[in-house]
């Protein structure tokens, strides 16, 4: 079996971008604990351009058929008032070349709401 060597992901901002300054950070999470993360990223994301992909660092490497019981979550530290409405593909890239993506459309997160985790 595979295990995890590389995650990625890409934002696309869905009618409202995400301010520069606002800071954003994206985990991958298995039993509480984070397998793979990227945090301090600030990049302001414009509407309807996708934004550059995002390579999180893999902390542990686990088998593919754990992946199943991996969640995303998405938190922003909003820069004053902001509201983000976007969509994201994460590449799960496992040692043997092979990639499973995962895409979620129809996110929005603002200084009210600023976490969401979706299931792998």
């Amino acid at each position: 079996m595979a295990r995890l060597d590389k995650v990625r992901v890409t934002f696309r901002s869905d009618g409202l971008g995400k301010r520069e300054g606002t800071t954003l950070a994206v985990s991958l999470m298995r039993s509480g604990f984070e397998i793979a993360g990227v945090c301090g990223v600030t990049d302001r994301f414009p509407p309807k351009v996708p934004c550059r992909p995002l390579d999180l660092t893999v902390y542990s490497s686990i088998d593919q058929e754990d992946l199943a019981d991996c969640s995303v979550v998405v938190r922003i530290d909003p820069n004053g008032q902001d509201r983000w409405r976007f969509s994201y593909q994460l590449e799960l890239i496992l040692a043997d070349g092979s990639v499973v993506t995962r895409r979620r459309a129809g996110n929005e997160l603002d200084q009210e709401c600023r976490v969401l985790m979706h299931a792998l």
